[in-house]
């Protein structure tokens, strides 16, 4: 199944919490996301059939290995797309963060890695 932004987005962002705090819970995740608890079990719910991450009611939520890939993979468009937009172009980092996560989902595999080869080729990349 391809992901829809909205659970990209929740993905990537477990995966941030994780990193950062050891654990996801889905009060954070309604924190970060600023959303309301039912999007959140709603995603949990859909992402758990996909095998992207386990949970358990009033649990943790934990990325699989197969969710850890596919959230670092949508991380790591964001931060080539917002490198390039601040870096290269001289977009403020508030408009470069929104507009990277609009990008994030929709430029192919190649032109991420055309970005990516621009920015190594720069001394930019990471």
């Amino acid at each position: 199944m391809k992901l829809t932004r909205s659970l990209e987005d929740y993905l990537k962002n477990m995966y941030l919490i994780e990193q950062s705090k050891g654990f996801v819970r889905l009060k954070d995740l309604v924190k970060k996301l600023n959303v309301k608890p039912s999007s959140v079990n709603h995603a949990v719910k859909k992402l758990s059939e996909e095998g992207l991450i386990s949970y358990e009611k009033y649990g943790y939520i934990k990325l699989t290995e197969k969710g850890k890939k596919s959230a670092k993979s949508v991380y790591s468009r964001h931060e080539i797309i917002f490198k390039f937009l601040t870096e290269m172009l001289g977009v403020n980092e508030k408009t470069a963060k929104k507009e990277a996560c609009v990008l994030e989902h929709h430029l192919s595999k190649k032109t991420i890695e055309k970005i990516s080869n621009l920015l190594k080729q720069n001394k930019i990349g990471r």
